[in-house]
């Protein structure tokens, strides 16, 4: 297990954020928008962790990659997943 570094669990958290307030803006299909929303939870309990994995926290930001890098999610969504994406590649 490999722990993640204070200044790239404030960007994880900045992913999660910048979602939270673009949700409202971004159209997901209903199963898409459950999963995203379950990780960006994820995403957060794990970085607030007094240990948190890089591994989960690599899995969750490509997830949530993977459902915002959509025509469905929107330009919105797609800045959001070209974040989330590039701070998996920094991760891995």
């Amino acid at each position: 297990m490999t722990v993640i570094e204070v200044g790239t669990a404030a960007k994880v958290m900045g992913v999660v954020q910048q979602y939270r307030q673009a949700k409202p803006t971004i159209n997901l299909p209903a199963e898409g928008e459950a999963e995203v929303v379950e990780t960006m939870a994820e995403l957060e309990r794990e970085v607030n962790s007094g240990s948190p994995d890089v591994g989960r926290i690599w899995r969750g930001l490509q997830l949530v990659g993977a459902h915002l890098n959509t025509a469905a999610a929107g330009a919105l969504g797609n800045l959001i997943a070209a974040g989330a994406l590039d701070l998996a590649a920094q991760l891995h």
